[in-house]
C-alpha cells in the first residue's frame, strides 16, 4: 500500500468518484426496497379483511361503494364486489322506515355514528337488522370525500330479543291472569318480579314493588312474625335446592305457599319462584262442611228413627247407632254387609223391590213395614226412602229412614176398639132408652085396656050373657096380662143397661184422655183440641163410662161438622161455680142453624145423613146429663161455631 501521503491527486480523485458511486447505488437499492416495502400488501391483514365477519365498508355521499370486505357482500345477498358497486345506495338498499337520508343527516351533522341501529334490504328482498359505526373522512378543505365505518348483522338477535319479549310478556299474562300470588325472589329476599295478584294483595302497585325486600311490606307484630317465616322457608329453598310448601295466615286471610327452586346453568339456586294461594274461602268452606258433617252426624245419631244408605246391590253403605243396634250389631260391622245378611230372604227381597223402584224412577216411596216374619215380637215401621245421587247425578244409592210406629199401631188398635166399645156402649144406651120409653108408653094403654075388660066381665057376669063372650073377654084379658109382663121385662132391660158404676172421676184426667184418642180422626180433620182449666176442678160422683160418653159425642159431633178445608179447634174449659160444675165444649166448625137448635136432643134426629150418624149421640148426652141432675144447653152461631154448656150440682 502506497502511503496516503505518497498517493497522488488523480487516484485521490478516482476514489472519491467509486466511493460516490456505491453511495449512489446503495441509494437507489434502498429506495427501491422501501418502494417495495410500502407497496407490498401485507398477507396477514388481508386475511384478516377478507375473513372478518364484521362487514367493512367506503362510500361516497351520493351512494356509491367504493369499499366492501366480503362480509357487507354475503350480508346484502351479492355474489362478488363487482355487482355490489353496481347497487347505488341513495336508490336501494334500506327499509323505508330506515332511509338513508337519517344515515346522512347524523353523521354530516357529528361526523360520525355509534351503534346506529337500522334496516338494509338484501338482494333479494329480505330484509337484515344491522348496527353501524361509521365516521366521515373529509380532504383539507373540509369538503367530504366518503363515509367509512363497519357494520354488524344483529338480525338474528333481534329475532331471538323479540321471541324472549313476546315469552315474557306470555309468561307475564299468565302470571297476571293467575289467582295465585306469584314471586321470583333472590337469595336475599329481593323481589325480582311478580304477579298482579301479588301486588293487589300487599296494595302497591307491581312497579313499585320490584327490586325491594319482600318483607319490608309487611307491617305490624304479627305480620312480621308471618313474613320471618316464609323467609325462613325460601331460605330452606336456597339452601336444599328442594321445593316447600306451608300454609299460614295474614290480616284474616288463609294462604297455601309452595316455593319452587331456580337453577342458572351451574345448576345453582339462583333464584326462588313462589306461589301463593288464597285458600280462605276453601278453608271456610271446609270448616262448613266439617260443622255440616258434624251437625248431620249428631242429628242422624241421635234420631230415634233409623237412618241408613243402601246401594243398588243391597249393600250398606251406612246405619245409625239405633239402626245396628234393633238388629243386634254396631254400625261399623254391618257397613258393607248387605240385606241379605241382615233380613231373611224375603224381607229382604221385598225391601230391595222398594229400593230398586225408587233408583229406578227417581221417586221417594212411603211404605208401612212390619217385622213379625222375622220371628220376633211384631214391630211396625212408617218407612221413607228417597233416591241418593252420586257426583255424576247418577242415582246409586238409596236414604232409609224408618220410624218404630209399632206404639202408635197399638194406640191406633186400642182407639179403634175403644170406638167400637164406645159404639156398642150407645147402642145399648139406645136400646136402653127405647125399652124405658117402649115400656113408658105401652104401660099405661095396656093398663087401661085390662081394667076396661075386667070391668066389662063383671057387668056382663050379673046380666044375661052368652057364655062365650065373657070366655073371649077372659082370653083377651089374659093377651093384655101376657103383653105386660113382656113390658115389665123390657123395663128390666131398661134397668139393667142403665146400671151405673157411680164413684169419683178426675175430669182433668178423662179429659186428657178422650182427647188423646180423638187425636188421630181429629188431626185428619183439621182440627186441633185444647183442654184449659180441668186441673183446678174438684173430683165429681158419675158413672166414669157416662162420663167418656159425654166427651166422645161432643167432640166427635165437633170433629164431623169440621168441613176439613181450614184448620179449626174445639176448646173444652172448666170452672166451678158455687155448688155447681159447668163443662164447656166450644168449637168453630160451623154452628148449627137456628131452626134445629130445638130438636138436636131429640131421638133419631140428625141434620147428617142416615148412613152417617143414628141421631142418638146427643140424646143419649142429654139423657146422661138429666140422670146426674144436671142441665145441659147450646149456643150457636151459624157458620161460626157451637157451645155445649153443661151444669152439674156437687155434692159434699
Amino acid at each position: 500500500m502506497v502511503p496516503d501521503a505518497l498517493r497522488t491527486k488523480a487516484e485521490l480523485a478516482g476514489e472519491l468518484r467509486r466511493l460516490r458511486a456505491r453511495i449512489a447505488e446503495l441509494e437507489r437499492d434502498a429506495a427501491k426496497q422501501k418502494e417495495e416495502v410500502l407497496c407490498r400488501p401485507d398477507k396477514q391483514l388481508r386475511d384478516i379483511y377478507n375473513n372478518l365477519a364484521m362487514g367493512i365498508y367506503r362510500t361516497t355521499p351520493d351512494g356509491r361503494v367504493l369499499l366492501a370486505n366480503p362480509a357487507i357482500v354475503r350480508m346484502l345477498g351479492y355474489s362478488s364486489f363487482k355487482k355490489l358497486v353496481q347497487c347505488n345506495l341513495e336508490k336501494e338498499g334500506f327499509e323505508p322506515q330506515y332511509p338513508r337520508s337519517m344515515f346522512k343527516e347524523k353523521i354530516e351533522k357529528d361526523d360520525y355514528v355509534n351503534g346506529l341501529e337500522s334496516v338494509w334490504v338484501r338482494r333479494d328482498g329480505a330484509a337484515i337488522v344491522v348496527i353501524e359505526n361509521a365516521r366521515v373522512v373529509r380532504d383539507e378543505h373540509g369538503k367530504i370525500l366518503y363515509y367509512e365505518g363497519t357494520v354488524e348483522d344483529i338480525t338474528e338477535r333481534k329475532r331471538a330479543e323479540e321471541l324472549l319479549r313476546q315469552q315474557k310478556e306470555m309468561l307475564q299474562a299468565i302470571l297476571n291472569a293467575t289467582t295465585e300470588s306469584v314471586f321470583l325472589m333472590d337469595p336475599q329476599g329481593t323481589i325480582l318480579t311478580m304477579n298482579n295478584t301479588a301486588a293487589k294483595r300487599l296494595g302497591e302497585a307491581a312497579s313499585n314493588m320490584i327490586g325491594r325486600k319482600g318483607q319490608s311490606f309487611f307491617k305490624g307484630k304479627s305480620a312480621v312474625a308471618v313474613a320471618k317465616s316464609r323467609a325462613e322457608k325460601i331460605s330452606e329453598v336456597f339452601r336444599t335446592g328442594k321445593p316447600v310448601y306451608f300454609e299460614d295466615e295474614r290480616a284474616g286471610m288463609a294462604f297455601y305457599t309452595s316455593a319452587y327452586p331456580a337453577l342458572d346453568d351451574a345448576g345453582k339456586v339462583a333464584s326462588v319462584a313462589v306461589f301463593g294461594k288464597d285458600v280462605t274461602e276453601t278453608k271456610m268452606m271446609q270448616a262448613a262442611l266439617r260443622y255440616s258433617e258434624e251437625k248431620y252426624r249428631v242429628l242422624v245419631e241421635s234420631s230415634l228413627d233409623v237412618i241408613c244408605t243402601v246401594d243398588r246391590s243391597g249393600t250398606f253403605r251406612f246405619m245409625n247407632t239405633i239402626g245396628a243396634s234393633n238388629v243386634g250389631t254396631t254400625p261399623g260391622k254391618i257397613i258393607g254387609k248387605t240385606m241379605w245378611d241382615i233380613f231373611p230372604r224375603s224381607i229382604a227381597n221385598h225391601h230391595m223391590a222398594d229400593i230398586r223402584k225408587v233408583l229406578k224412577t227417581g221417586q221417594g216411596l212411603r211404605v208401612i213395614a212390619t217385622s213379625e216374619e222375622m220371628g220376633q215380637q211384631p214391630r211396625w215401621y212408617n218407612t221413607s226412602i228417597e233416591p241418593l245421587c252420586d257426583r255424576a247425578g247418577k242415582r246409586s244409592a238409596a236414604v232409609i229412614v224408618a220410624r218404630d210406629i209399632t206404639e202408635f199401631k197399638q194406640t191406633q188398635d186400642y182407639i179403634q176398639q175403644y170406638r167400637q166399645n164406645m159404639m156398642r156402649s150407645e147402642q145399648l144406651a139406645s136400646l136402653g132408652t127405647l125399652s124405658a120409653m117402649l115400656a113408658h108408653e105401652l104401660s099405661q094403654p095396656l093398663t087401661v085396656v085390662g081394667l076396661s075388660i075386667q070391668n066389662t066381665i063383671v057387668e056382663l057376669q050379673t046380666s044375661s050373657c052368652p057364655p062365650g063372650a065373657i070366655d073371649s073377654l077372659n082370653a083377651g084379658l089374659a093377651a093384655v096380662s101376657n103383653a105386660s109382663d113382656i113390658v115389665g121385662r123390657i123395663r128390666n132391660l131398661a134397668r139393667r143397661t142403665s146400671l151405673k158404676d157411680i164413684k169419683l172421676v178426675d175430669i182433668c184426667t178423662l179429659g186428657d184422655r178422650m182427647a188423646a184418642s180423638m187425636g188421630h180422626n181429629a188431626f185428619h180433620a183439621g182440627v186441633t183440641i185444647k183442654i184449659k182449666g180441668l186441673a183446678k176442678l174438684p173430683l165429681v160422683e158419675i158413672s166414669e163410662r157416662d162420663l167418656e160418653q159425654v166427651f166422645f159425642s161432643l167432640m166427635t159431633n165437633a170433629i164431623q161438622a169440621a168441613d176439613g178445608k181450614k184448620q179449626r179447634k174445639v176448646t173444652i174449659t172448666g170452672r166451678r161455680q158455687g155448688s155447681h160444675l159447668e163443662l164447656r165444649f166450644a168449637d168453630n166448625c160451623g154452628g148449627i142453624r137456628s131452626k134445629h137448635l130445638d130438636r138436636i136432643f131429640e131421638p133419631f134426629f140428625t141434620t147428617k145423613p142416615a148412613d152417617q150418624n143414628t141421631g142418638l149421640g146427643l140424646a143419649i148426652v142429654h139423657r146422661i146429663v138429666s140422670e146426674a141432675g144436671g142441665t145441659i144447653r147450646v149456643e150457636s152461631t151459624w157458620g161460626r161455631g157451637s157451645t155445649f154448656i153443661i151444669q152439674w150440682p156437687l155434692k159434699d
